[in-house]
């Protein structure tokens, strides 16, 4: 006696689509992926209390615009308007040195110094009386020699831009340098 061998329907029949045609294997390990895929997405998006405000959704509610939480987020302990010191000129700055005297004070506060001051030249400053040294731009309609009585203002926040600041600035000569 042989043993009872199954009927060949369709369950036992080995697919013919299966195993000649690559490209319906393809589309099936395809769809399997992109489903998981679609799956996780929503775990790699961000949640809707950490993406950044639309202009649409902020104005919508009244919420805080983009630059308006940039600079609530800006922490940096900035005046809103500059004093105003007398300062004797003591040397010039090269701008390699400059930029990298800027850049530290950038890192220090936690702002940006305004991008219109940043190509101006820098002189290092002594405020009067007894101040600490340090370095101020030069506007470009201001001529200043060592030596020079000059009057400056002190670093303050621009409020045109969100947590940025102007340099100190000279602002003009009191008295030259007498040879």
């Amino acid at each position: 006696m042989q043993p009872a061998r199954p009927k060949q329907g369709r369950i036992g029949q080995k697919s013919a689509l299966w195993s000649t045609a690559p490209g319906w294997r393809k589309l099936v390990i395809g769809s399997g992926v992109l489903t998981s895929l679609a799956v996780s997405t929503p775990i790699l998006l961000p949640r809707p209390e950490t993406a950044p405000n639309t202009p649409a959704a902020s104005h919508a509610f009244g919420a805080p615009t983009q630059s308006e939480l940039t600079q609530q987020n800006c922490r940096s302990q900035i005046p809103d308007a500059p004093d105003h010191l007398t300062a004797r000129v003591t040397h010039f700055v090269p701008s390699e040195e400059a930029l990298a005297i800027t850049r530290m004070v950038e890192a220090q506060l936690g702002a940006k110094i305004s991008p219109a001051y940043l190509p101006l030249g820098r002189a290092s400053i002594q405020p009067l009386p007894g101040g600490s040294p340090t370095i101020a731009a030069i506007p470009a309609n201001v001529i200043v020699n060592i030596g020079d009585l000059v009057e400056v203002s002190t670093r303050y926040r621009d409020g045109s831009l969100p947590c940025h600041f102007f340099p100190w600035t000279i602002n003009r000569v009191i008295d030259h340098k007498l040879n």
